[in-house]
């Protein structure tokens, strides 16, 4: 379990929703859920408390690269 959870938690801000996180995170740390599920879970327990600071998400992948204004090479005619 991460030491932030366990010992730089807020004290008043403990609810139903961190120790959901807690179990979580344990069950993850034995390998029974994934580390996206525990991820969630945190959030929620971070927003329960208002200490979650909500990020800029990044874009979604297209799976292709991109050539940064670069143009195609052309063949010589």
């Amino acid at each position: 379990m991460p030491p932030y959870i366990l010992e730089k938690w807020p004290d008043d801000a403990g609810g139903r929703k961190l120790a959901t996180a807690k179990a979580i995170l344990l069950k993850c740390l034995a390998g029974d859920c994934s580390a996206a599920v525990a991820h969630v879970a945190l959030v929620e327990a971070a927003r329960e408390a208002d200490i979650f600071i909500e990020t800029t998400p990044c874009p979604p992948a297209t799976g292709k690269l991109e050539r940064w204004g670069k143009s195609k090479a052309r063949r010589p005619t």
